[in-house]
């Protein structure tokens, strides 16, 4: 029975049902329940080679793409998203915008949420249309399917719709509507939606300015790994905005970010504090390699500074041909002091 099979397959590949964790016996179960036309296991085994399984089972598209294309025929509406998703990435098979756009619509389309109506599928088509991917930009199309989307609760529609209001795509900006539909995305912990309700409320947006309602959102999305929280969320403990001032937790933060995501700005951040001796002894030799990390990561700001260090020597060895360099690089950029410290030189 292909049910039992299926169910085993779940038992062994979670360790649950008193069996212990066991991906290669899952993989057995499901492909006989696979094989007698169990769609649910099919799309399962689809999910395991496309994305491999904790270091065990590596990723194969082709294998994936098979397994996808069984579940299809038989409506699931999961695999034919995912089959609409491979085309658009050339996951295993050439890029084709044309083929996932179709996959995705009938994913998006037809039936019930096993058959169709997937809000995956709907969303993506609201990205295809919003950026004109294989199709001419058309926003009230675009609209169209993220509104569908969101109706079945899907928190990046929610932030898809706030972002069209934010910057008046196809709708007038209105800031209300920006605020309802991030929250909405927010509250059910889409990360995305909670960094750009805190720059909102940090910056004060067409809305008043709420420091402790920005440290809030930054914090939810922070914990959540997202990055440009983790660097916003240390800036408001660095300047204790919404928080009392606390240089060892914004040095936390601007390190999950630094070291995590080699985050430039994180990077340039923490050489800020050891030049400044905030919350740490003043270290220019710590401070010039958190700058060399920034500036290699290609961050302006970091290859000015890191210039200045080296043509004047400070807590530095001495270096003006190296500090030449770094000053052509971030002028490069249109980094202006940059471009006037060369101009004092002669040098453009």
């Amino acid at each position: 029975d292909s049910s039992i099979q299926f169910l085993l397959g779940s038992m062994y590949k979670n360790g649950t049902g008193g069996v212990k964790k066991n991906i290669n016996e899952a993989i057995k179960w499901f492909e006989k329940a696979a094989n007698i036309g169990h769609y649910e296991s099919q799309y399962i085994l689809g999910c395991i080679y496309r994305n491999g399984f904790e270091g065990i089972i590596n990723k194969d598209y082709s294998q994936a793409m098979k397994y996808f294309q069984q579940a299809a025929k038989s409506g699931d509406s999961n695999s034919k998203y995912f089959i609409g998703l491979m085309y658009m990435n050339g996951e295993g098979v050439e890029k084709n915008f044309d083929q996932g756009i179709n996959w995705y619509q009938l994913a998006a389309e037809t039936g019930n949420n096993t058959n169709g109506n997937n809000p995956l599928a709907q969303n993506n088509l609201g990205w295809v249309y919003t950026n004109g991917i294989g199709v001419e930009k058309d926003y009230q199309i675009a609209m169209e399917w993220f509104k569908k989307s969101a109706s079945q609760g899907n928190p990046s529609a929610n932030y898809n719709i706030g972002f069209m209001y934010q910057n008046g795509l196809g709708v007038g900006q209105n800031i209300d509507e920006v605020i309802k539909w991030y929250t909405k995305s927010a509250e059910n912990g889409y990360a995305q939606a909670q960094n750009s309700l805190g720059l909102l409320y940090k910056v004060g947006f067409d809305i008043d300015r709420n420091y402790g309602e920005a440290f809030k959102w930054f914090s939810k999305a922070a914990e959540q790994d997202y990055l440009e929280a983790q660097i916003n969320l240390g800036s408001m403990y660095h300047a204790g905005q919404g928080v009392r001032k606390s240089y060892s937790e914004a040095m936390k933060w601007y390190k999950k970010a630094a070291d995590l995501k080699q985050s430039p700005i994180a990077q340039y951040n923490i050489a800020l504090m050891y030049l400044k001796g905030e919350g740490v002894d003043e270290n220019f030799k710590e401070a010039s390699e958190w700058l060399l990390k920034s500036a290699e990561n290609g961050f302006s700001n970091a290859q000015y500074n890191l210039a200045m260090m080296l043509i004047n020597g400070l807590g530095i060895d001495k270096n003006e041909d190296k500090g030449i360099e770094w000053l052509k690089k971030a002028a490069s950029q249109g980094h202006d002091k940059a471009e006037n410290a060369l101009k004092e030189r002669n040098l453009i």
